[in-house]
This record gives structure tokens, sequence and C-alpha cells, in this order.
């Protein structure tokens, strides 16, 4: 009982004290410190509106290092826009003159007095050219474009001095040369983010691209989110057309529109319209079995798992990519039957993935989706000068024309139409009549040209 009764005078002396403690700080008189008189309040005024002075003579001055590096930022930049187009007016001189040899010899003299007029013009508004070709990258003076693995320039060093110059945000593996898919595949593999995008070292991005993309996940919350693209360096025009308004999305059932929209059009097909949640990869199975075989496609062979597991995928609407037209791109002009080979490894992935969603009109879309690829391969013969390359056409359609994929897909096709064109095109292809076919396309050629 005893020790009962010593714990509950303890108790009470501290809430005693706490209640002395309390009503001291209210009233003021507790602890040994005086209360400060007038003049010490008045100091402390005046230090007081000291230091916000000091505070306001700072921000002032900061804000006036602001305008004048501004201005003078207007004033050395002024010119960049109209420098800028006009540095591709000197490449198409040059590129022209490099060619002198096929022209009269007043002819480029006239040209060569054109271009160094012009060059003699901006060199006076302050336009001087920065030695770069075979020296070592300098980050604040040169630009970083990714170049062939056969350039005899070492484009990797520039790679290597942009990670050497920012290693926390730039990593850069090397490699041989294992085709597009392995490349992708590599860099996968290292993706260390909550989210990875897939960016050709060619094209460029919008100024805000990375912060409306960030938003956009926020907002949405998706795991998934693509958006539109462009042509056009100034992105003022979107390269493809989706039926869907800004920041919608699409969980559950709601996919299957997205599913449809990828068999229907090619809208689905790239990858670098695409923001993925880096979770997603673990989906991924082992790429390495195809080695070189998926080029042609290689995107969408590479999307659909991703497309399959996500949980939400959402749809901003917006300009953020550039996509650089390339007239010697393999997506254009390339005769080769591997490319046709490798859109089949990719159709026969599509086909799967269609039974497993189970689509009304599976079928259906198979057909269009093939129609589309193959289609899209043809159209590499009405863009290559038949007269010049008589022999490589003709040996390509030979081979596609005696493909059993494509002969499958003739002798099946029953649910979707097809042109007019295509309907000749496919005809002729089928039946091998590969002269009459050549002949066809040419006089398609002449008739574009006229």
């Amino acid at each position: 009982m005893s020790g009962k009764k010593e714990t509950l005078k303890a108790k009470d002396e501290i809430a005693e004290e706490v209640e002395e403690t309390e009503t001291a700080d209210e009233t003021g008189n507790a602890g040994t410190e005086a209360e400060p008189n007038a003049e010490e309040a008045a100091d402390g005024k005046e230090d007081g509106q000291n230091e916000k002075y000091l505070r306001l003579m700072a921000d002032f001055q900061n804000y006036k290092r602001r305008s004048e590096k501004e201005k003078s930022d207007i004033y050395s930049y002024a010119n960049e826009k109209i420098f800028v187009e006009l540095l591709a007016v000197l490449d198409d001189f040059e590129r022209a003159l490099s060619h002198e040899a096929d022209s009269s010899g007043s002819f480029v003299e006239g040209m060569f007095m054109i271009y160094n007029n012009l060059k003699g013009v901006l060199e006076k508004a302050g336009l001087t050219e920065i030695s770069a070709l075979g020296e070592v990258f300098d980050p604040n003076v040169h630009n970083a474009v990714m170049a062939e693995a056969k350039s005899a320039y070492e484009s990797g060093k520039i790679c290597d001095a942009f990670a050497a110059e920012f290693p926390e945000k730039v990593s850069v593996i090397h490699q041989e040369n294992q085709g597009l898919l392995q490349a992708r595949r590599t860099g996968l593999s290292a993706v260390s983010g909550d989210y990875f995008w897939n960016v050709d070292a060619d094209d460029g991005l919008s100024a805000d691209a990375l912060v409306d993309i960030d938003a956009a996940l926020a907002l949405t919350e998706s795991d998934f989110l693509f958006f539109n693209f462009s042509f056009d360096s100034d992105f003022s025009k979107a390269a493809m057309s989706f039926p869907f308004g800004n920041l919608t999305t699409f969980a559950g059932a709601d996919k299957e529109s997205i599913y449809r929209m990828t068999c229907e059009t090619v809208n689905m097909n790239p990858i670098w319209n695409k923001v993925v949640e880096t979770d997603l990869l673990s989906a991924d199975g082992d790429y390495a079995e195809y080695g070189r075989n998926v080029a042609m496609g290689e995107d969408l062979f590479q999307v659909l798992p991703w497309m399959d597991t996500v949980k939400k995928i959402a749809y901003l609407d917006k300009n953020l990519y550039f996509y650089r037209l390339n007239a010697a791109s393999m997506t254009k002009n390339r005769l080769d039957f591997a490319d046709v080979t490798s859109v089949e490894i990719v159709l026969e992935r599509l086909y799967d993935y269609v039974d497993k969603w189970q689509l009304p009109d599976g079928a259906r879309l198979k057909e269009q989706k093939t129609k589309l690829y193959l289609t899209e391969r043809l159209s590499a013969v009405s863009r290559t000068k038949i007269s010049s390359h008589r022999e490589e056409v003709s040996a390509f359609l030979t081979t596609f024309s005696r493909d059993n994929f494509f002969r499958k897909f003739y002798e099946n096709r029953q649910l979707i139409k097809l042109s007019w064109n295509e309907a000749m095109i496919f005809r002729l292809l089928y039946q091998g009549k590969i002269k009459r076919l050549m002949r066809l396309y040419q006089l398609n050629q002449r008739l574009r040209r006229s």
C-alpha cells in the first residue's frame, strides 16, 4: 500500500508543477528573465526594419541582374531564328556545289558568288562557324547527334562526353551492332526510373514535353501514356488523328478501343510516342532469340506486351515529339525481303494478342492489320525509280509473290475490302505476273508526277 501512496503523491506533485508552469506562462511572471524595457523594444524593431530593407535590396539587385541578363540575351539571340533558317539555305548551297563537276563552269561560278555573298552577310551579322568535325566534343558549343555505327568520326565519343559531363543523367552502352531491336532491349535493361521513354537520336522533343508528361501522369494516374507527334520541327501540325479527348483514360473493358485502333490503323505502331511505367518491363519475354530477324515493325512488336499488361492507358492531346522524316530511312525505300519476313513475325505476335483479347471481330482485325503492313512494304516499290533498279525490283516482287504468308492471306481474305489499286496489285502479285505489275507501278509513278 505504501508504494501506491508514494506513486499517487508523486503524480499529484507533478500535476501541481505542470499547473504552476502553465499559470506562470500565461501571466508572464515565471522565470528569471525580466520584461524588456521600451528602449530594447525600440532597438529590436529597428533591427527588424533594417533586415527587411536589406532583404528588399538583395531582391532588387537579383531582379536587376536578371533583367540585364535577359536584355543581353535578347540582343545576343535576336537573330537566332533567322540564322537557323538561313543555315539550312547554306547547307543546300554546299550540297549543290559539291556536284559542280556535273554543271557548266559559268553556272557554278555564279552559284559560288551567291554562296559567298550570303556567307559574308551572315558573318558580318556575327555568325561564325565552330569547328566540329573530328574535334573532341565540347557540350558548351557542340550539339550531339547520333551517327551511324560505321561513322569514321567515332560518334561514340560524343555520347561519352555527355556521360562524363552528366554522369547522373546520361549512361552510354557500347556493344557490337546487333540490330535495332537488340539495341533497344539493351537500353531498356538498364532503365532505373519509374517511367521510360524511347527517343530516336535524330528526332526532337518539345520544350515542355517532360513537364507536360509528368503532369499528365499525375492527373491520370496511368502507367502507359501516349501522345501525338509532328513531322514539323515547330510541332505545329499533328501527324496522327486520334479520336479521343485530352487526358482520356482507358482501363478494363475500355482498353478494347485501344486494341481495336492498333489493328485498324498505324496510329499505335510507334514506340517513341509512348511513356511507359518501368514495372511493365517485367512482362517482357526473352528477345534474344529474334536476333536481327525483327527490324521492320520492331516498335509494335515491343509495345504489344505492354498494352496487354497495363492497368490504365491515358492519351495526352499534344504534339510532344518531332519525327524527322528521312528519305534514306529503311521504312521508306529499302527493297529487302527480310523486312517482309520481319513484318510477318510481328503479325504473328499480333494475332496471338487479338485472340487473347477476345475481340468480337478478331478475324477481320487480323486481316486489316495484315493488309496495312503488306501494302506498306509494297509501297517501297512505288518510291523506287524502276527504270534504274529494274533487276532489284523484279527480284523483290518475285520473292514476295512466292511468300507463303502473303499467299495464305490473299487466298483466305474474306472480311475486308481492297481498293481498286490494291486489288490489282495483289492479284498480279499472286499470279506471279511481275512484268505487268512493274508496268503498273511505273504508270502510277507517271500519274503522280503529272
